[in-house]
């Protein structure tokens, strides 16, 4: 028992993880409006993962970059911390469509 309790919390951080990303789309033309809606949405829900230490929520922000969504510090340093599971809420909200991620 206390050793399969010790496997859970080891690997519980690597669980969490796993549905951070670098940048997300929507799974619809790259041009298309809804795309930038989506992030900007994306970025009010302040639901950013594993930013670096020194940033928090309120300092960090979404932006529509090329192709994809990514979060920006206030210093424009891009940060990891895309949800993969509130991105697609975003999309299928605002362009009712599916995401995709990288990273």
């Amino acid at each position: 028992m206390q050793i399969s309790k010790l496997f859970l919390a080891t690997l519980l951080p690597f669980m969490a993880s796993a549905n951070e990303h670098t940048s997300c789309w929507c799974q619809i033309k790259t041009s298309d409006e809804c795309q930038k809606s989506a992030c900007t949405a994306y970025g009010l829900t302040r639901a950013f993962f594993n930013l670096p230490r020194e940033y928090n929520i309120y300092n960090a922000a979404t932006r529509w970059q090329g192709t994809s969504c990514q979060v920006v510090t206030q210093d424009g340093v891009v940060s990891g911390g895309l949800g993969g599971n509130e991105y697609e809420k975003v999309c299928q909200d605002n362009c009712h469509v599916g995401s995709s991620c990288d990273g």
